[in-house]
């Protein structure tokens, strides 16, 4: 039996000038805040003569680029994170404390504003054309697709989206244990 060859794509997509400008500013900022938050724990240290230094901490530093990679992903979440700053924590210990991968969409602060945020979205644009441009496999059942990113939120993002335009979805989560 001959079956046809499957087809990968890697999304890659630019964005544009605006939104990179913001990003670029959101990013200068973090690490501006970073640096003040060690040097009031530095001189707090010199202060106290504490035993143990401060360090900076370059885990803080990448979560705050993982938020900063989502954004750039779904650019209209910098308008909803002005509005909703204090609810709109895009840390996956939050996801897993509010159950949003376990069907708590409602809960998420994103949910009401999904079209927007796909709208936002070049990486949306491409899945929604290749979607568009899907057939059926050889039982004649509709062709799958398999979408991989290493952002929990994402995962759940896309799940909504694709959900709410009546696609059959399977998200799973792999940075979650079995159990959940």
């Amino acid at each position: 039996m001959k079956l046809p060859s499957n087809h990968h794509y890697d999304v890659l997509c630019s964005l544009e000038l605006k939104i990179r400008d913001k990003l670029q500013w959101c990013e200068e900022c973090e690490i501006q805040k970073l640096k003040d938050s060690y040097m009031r724990s530095l001189q707090e240290w010199k202060k106290h003569n504490q035993e143990s230094k401060s360090e900076l901490s370059s885990q803080t530093f990448f979560k705050k680029l993982c938020i900063n990679q989502i954004i750039a992903i779904f650019p209209a979440l910098l308008d909803l994170m002005k509005i909703k700053q204090h609810e709109l924590k895009l840390t996956n210990k939050k996801m897993m404390e509010n159950r949003w991968h376990a069907g708590g969409d409602k809960k998420a602060p994103y949910i009401h504003a999904i079209n927007a945020l796909a709208n936002s979205s070049s990486k949306c644009h491409v899945i929604q054309h290749i979607l568009q441009g899907m057939g059926r496999d050889y039982h004649r059942c509709p062709e799958k697709i398999v979408i991989l990113t290493e952002f929990p939120h994402i995962v759940h993002m896309l799940e909504v989206w694709l959900q709410k335009q009546d696609y059959c979805i399977t998200a799973v989560y792999s940075s979650i244990s079995v159990e959940n």
